[in-house]
């Protein structure tokens, strides 16, 4: 659609070039826009518990909210800070091959297993201690300390 009215060379030469310009600004937009909006090998994330719940000796406890973060590498989730959650590794199970925000991962401990859910922003993490019981935090995770 042109909104040239008048019909002399130069309007032409100049609504041409408009559109031009608005052609190649959109491809730029369209060409960048998946780098700026999905995780990538090495991102961190920062979570807060919106909810911990434990079964323990056949009763719900429910435990105070914390804060932790985690690491995104390529074949690895990384604990990186948090109560007892530093130094645990779980390895990254992809749900998707075209949308980085959606992984799941899945680890062990001695007398504990773990899985994880992240979905664009939601985190569920259930982790299985057997006879001891088990836990479940869910928590809302950011990609930067500060937007917590």
């Amino acid at each position: 659609a042109h909104f040239c009215f008048r019909q002399d060379g130069l309007s032409q030469a100049w609504c041409k070039g408009v559109s031009q310009m608005k052609s190649f600004f959109l491809f730029l937009l369209i060409l960048c826009f998946p780098f700026f909006s999905l995780a990538g090998v090495g991102d961190e994330y920062f979570c807060e518990e919106t909810q911990d719940i434990a079964v323990e000796d056949h009763k719900v406890k429910n435990h105070k909210s914390d804060r932790f973060a985690f690491r995104l590498d390529e074949n690895e989730i990384i604990f990186i800070e948090g109560r007892f959650f530093v130094g645990w590794v779980l390895d990254v199970l992809k749900d998707s091959e075209s949308d980085e925000e959606i992984f799941s991962g899945f680890g062990s401990r001695p007398n504990v297993l773990a899985s994880l859910k992240y979905d664009y922003g939601y985190l569920l993490l259930s982790m299985n201690r057997g006879r001891r019981g088990s836990t479940i935090i869910s928590a809302r995770c950011v990609k930067t300390r500060e937007e917590l």
